[in-house]
């Protein structure tokens, strides 16, 4: 009996919704989600070069600085990872590590340095088709 209405049912079920275009995967600190790149990409450079933050806060400085100098340039790199990781919170929609869920500071550094090199793998493999009106 109990089949023969799940049955009935069945066509009527509430299906997930699922973007096709959301094919970046990545780790929120609560559960696995996919996005657009190509939005979050708007919304990641909106302002600023995500790519051009990432080296100055993933480069190291340069040997030989006296402790003045080094602690000016730490105290610069932190502030720079602090506002990509802000941008990235925006830009995918994911919290700020707190009570224990979220993504912390480097996490979120790390997500923006993952979407970066996504996206190069995808623009490497992007090829105008014969249809499209891209012209050289």
């Amino acid at each position: 009996m109990l089949r023969r209405l799940l049955s009935a049912l069945w066509p009527f079920r509430r299906r997930p919704r699922h973007d096709p275009r959301a094919t970046f995967e990545f780790w929120d600190g609560d559960r696995w989600r996919a996005a657009d790149p190509i939005a979050v990409w708007g919304r990641l450079n909106a302002g600023r070069d995500v790519e051009d933050d990432l080296r100055v806060v993933l480069t190291p400085g340069p040997d030989g600085m006296d402790e003045a100098t080094a602690a000016r340039f730490a105290a610069a790199r932190h502030k720079a990872a602090e506002a990509l990781a802000d941008r990235v919170c925006a830009a995918f929609g994911v919290e700020a590590f707190a009570d224990g869920r979220g993504l912390t500071v480097p996490e979120r550094v790390s997500l923006a340095a993952e979407f970066v090199g996504h996206m190069a793998r995808l623009g490497a493999v992007a090829v105008p088709t014969s249809a499209s009106s891209f012209s050289a």
